[in-house]
């Protein structure tokens, strides 16, 4: 009885480490699959590439983001589904044809096994010197459909307000 009970404080010594490991590894996937969609999309987004970029959402995706025609008249705006989303593209790089951004991931989640909930940064420059750069928080809900990760919700939730522009 003595051997088993040594056996068994042994046996937790010895595994709690790689179970611990296991669990960080666990933690760590969500992350790096939100860094990686990322990723992706920042490489698409700064070819200007619209159909590229709606292929990240699915179907029945909706969004809140910044929508305007001169950063002084950016609004948080909602989009549904994928020919909002397309249009919302479009009219953002006939608007803003030199923007090319920048993404990052602060923190990623699993809600269920095929959702994942993230939250991070982006900051969008190349707009014109009065204009920008366009930074701002979000929240990101990324649903896997097949083999790939789709945006099923976005939420920017705040604009981090850039400094004020030097009188003339």
């Amino acid at each position: 009885m003595r051997k088993l009970k040594w056996f068994l404080c042994l046996t937790v010594v010895v595994l709690s480490p790689a179970a611990r490991a296991g669990a960080e590894a666990q933690a760590d996937e969500p992350m790096a699959i939100a860094e990686s969609v990322a990723g992706q999309l920042v490489k698409v987004f700064n070819t200007h590439d619209v159909a590229g970029l709606v292929a990240f959402h699915a179907p029945d995706c909706d969004a809140v983001f910044l929508s305007g025609p001169s950063f002084d008249a950016l609004e948080f705006v909602t989009v549904r589904g994928l020919k909002e989303i397309e249009s919302s593209y479009k009219q953002f790089f006939e608007t803003f044809p030199g923007a090319t951004i920048k993404r990052g991931v602060t923190l990623a989640r699993f809600v269920t096994p095929d959702v994942i909930i993230s939250d991070g940064w982006y900051e969008i420059t190349g707009l014109p010197k009065q204009e920008g750069p366009i930074r701002a928080n979000c929240m990101v809900v990324m649903r896997k459909q097949g083999n790939s990760w789709k945006t099923v919700a976005v939420r920017n939730v705040d604009l981090v307000p850039r400094p004020p522009r030097p009188k003339r």
